[in-house]
């Protein structure tokens, strides 16, 4: 069987992994398109190389734009792209605007499509990524689901019968790549020591409001003289550090150390080796659950409500609060729970599995 995969964004990379070597392994023909929504060279070809993955059969190039005109390029392209590969499945992976023309373009030319990690909603209209994965549950036939709660929300909606429990396939990767990221130890290369403070943050909400950004700054800056600090900086946030004068808060302490976007493997051991996780990402906030450790999520709701259980992930929607809730945290850690409500890691087979059932 012919199968056709769309990424363009750091977590579909990880995503894929799984995904890719089942689909091996089972004997079916992969072929990855790459649109180049991550443009950068450390979000993108870094992450290819340090998980192992063989470069993209095709590369868009679409690269960065609003999302409006990104996605119209991407469907135009993808659309000539797919139908010239004359797949007999086309999968797309989680939420982004390259989600969201992959199943489009698929759909336009009737075609079997999957959406691997369906059924989660945030029930926030106004978020980008919620418009995606709806719009991709609709149109895509399989709908392979990493938590019984995303089960769930497709059965509320009418498309149970699309639905197939999967488990995650970032916990796959977590489980194959955390041995080696572990004795990475990373950290001791950036010169800080344990515990210290994971931060990422890249949302429209939070980093394109000056004061929004200046006040998470802020209370970083405050509690870093407590618990060092390791923030490796999006492109996007970088740009309007810049953009709004606020390079003296990530400058100005020894105990905050900012850094350029890291690979799969490094990622994943700071990770491992931090005390505690802050981040507006989807991804991360799971794979902090993965790991264990304590979240702050600078969200006022999430898809991922399984890591909320006992209190692993706390939400905080209001940037002055943040320092109050990492001292909370800090001074009454929460026992994380086993990851078990997303699967046993095998999920990258059940979807190879079902692709060549259907």
């Amino acid at each position: 069987m012919k199968v056709v995969s769309i990424v363009g964004a750091r977590p579909q990379f990880i995503k894929l992994k799984p995904v890719h070597e089942a689909l091996v392994a089972k004997g079916h023909e992969h072929t990855v398109i790459h649109t180049g929504q991550h443009y950068d060279h450390e979000m993108s070809d870094d992450m290819f190389a340090d998980m192992g993955l063989p470069e993209p059969d095709i590369c868009l190039g679409v690269g960065h734009n609003e999302p409006p005109q990104q996605a119209a390029r991407m469907v135009e392209a993808l659309e000539r792209e797919i139908n010239g590969a004359s797949p007999d499945c086309v999968l797309v992976y989680g939420d982004t605007t390259t989600t969201l023309a992959g199943a489009l373009a698929s759909s336009k030319l009737r075609l079997k499509t999957g959406h691997v990690e369906a059924g989660l909603r945030s029930y926030d209209p106004q978020m980008l990524e919620e418009v995606s994965r709806r719009v991709a549950d609709r149109v895509c036939q399989l709908l392979f689901a990493p938590t019984a709660n995303a089960v769930a929300n497709l059965e509320r909606e009418g498309l149970g019968k699309r639905a197939r429990l999967t488990g995650d396939v970032m916990l796959d990767a977590f489980l194959a790549f955390s041995p080696k990221a572990s004795a990475l130890e990373f950290y001791r290369e950036l010169g800080v020591s344990k515990p210290y403070i994971l931060v990422t943050l890249h949302r429209a909400e939070n980093v394109d409001r000056p004061e929004t950004l200046r006040t998470i700054l802020e209370n970083l800056n405050s509690v870093s003289e407590e618990l060092p600090v390791v923030f490796p900086i999006h492109p996007r946030t970088m740009k309007r550090v810049a953009e709004y004068g606020l390079e003296g808060y990530i400058t100005q302490r020894e105990t905050m150390r900012v850094i350029s976007p890291v690979g799969y493997l490094r990622s994943l051991s700071l990770l491992l080796n931090c005390a505690l996780v802050i981040t507006d990402s989807g991804g991360l906030q799971k794979e902090a659950f993965f790991a264990r450790k304590p979240c702050i999520t600078l969200r006022d709701r999430t898809e991922w409500p399984e890591t909320l259980e006992q209190g692993a992930n706390r939400l905080v929607p209001s940037a002055c609060r943040l320092a109050e809730a990492i001292r909370f945290i800090i001074e009454n850690p929460p026992d994380v729970p086993e990851p078990g409500a997303f699967g046993n890691g095998n999920a990258g087979m059940l979807i190879a599995e079902a692709i060549g059932e259907a």
